[in-house]
């Protein structure tokens, strides 16, 4: 039996107001671990395809960044396929949802400018979705679940999500002192008719809808528990 495939998609949008902006490296390391450690074979995409770059604040070796010395991430970036996975990802329009089991969406600031309505993660997602299969997203890339349509309605209309909360953009937004992200992600979920839950702000928070089909995470705390919950899903 062939290995199952797992599709992790990031974002390629890298700076907005001086602020380097990318995904958070913790939310692709610790699935990639998870999953990698089932036997489950992962494949990074973006929307431009090619080298994808994460937040500096996000990198464990920065120690002026918000996970510093985090051995999960550290050991990703010390292994080639995963640092040859960051510099060669695969285009969105070029992704047959057919060969993958599931994709999740990984946060950063990024998703809130080019993954929140891309029509081909659209096109993914509403076909894995449509097919039977699990979806997952975490933090600020669970925005991009917002704008999925399947059936005519919103694909997260009276589902129990989580994703960042409004809170904790207004935190980070106060420190900057002006407004990062054109969307809130709170804000598009229940626009969307979500049952949107969060726990406190830096706090773990995974939420399972739609029968357990649904997993989303609402923070980078999250990230062990949220990839934990998706290689159960996938691999068991």
């Amino acid at each position: 039996m062939s290995a199952a495939r797992v599709l992790a998609v990031v974002s390629n949008h890298r700076e907005q107001a001086g602020v380097r902006t990318g995904f958070w490296l913790s939310e692709l390391a610790y699935p990639y671990h998870h999953l990698t450690r089932r036997g489950v074979v992962i494949e990074v995409a973006s929307p431009g395809g090619g080298e994808v770059a994460f937040s500096p604040f996000s990198d464990p070796r920065n120690e002026h960044g918000a996970e510093v010395g985090d051995l999960v991430a550290l050991g990703f970036l010390s292994w080639q396929p995963a640092v040859a996975a960051m510099k060669e990802s695969v285009p969105l329009a070029a992704v047959d949802p057919d060969a993958y089991a599931t994709c999740w969406v990984v946060s950063g600031v990024g998703p809130t400018f080019d993954l929140v309505e891309d029509v081909q993660l659209q096109r993914v997602q509403s076909a894995m979705w449509a097919s039977g299969k699990p979806l997952a997203a975490i933090c600020h890339g669970v925005v991009s679940l917002a704008s999925v349509i399947v059936g005519g309605v919103p694909l997260v209309a009276g589902q129990a999500v989580t994703g960042y909360s409004k809170d904790e953009d207004l935190e980070v937004e106060g420190m900057l002192g002006f407004r990062l992200t054109p969307v809130y992600v709170e804000d598009a979920l229940r626009a969307a008719g979500a049952d949107y839950r969060a726990a406190a702000p830096h706090t773990p928070c995974v939420v399972r809808g739609a029968d357990g089909r649904l997993v989303t995470g609402q923070n980078s705390e999250s990230a062990d528990e949220f990839g934990r919950a998706l290689a159960q899903l996938v691999a068991g």
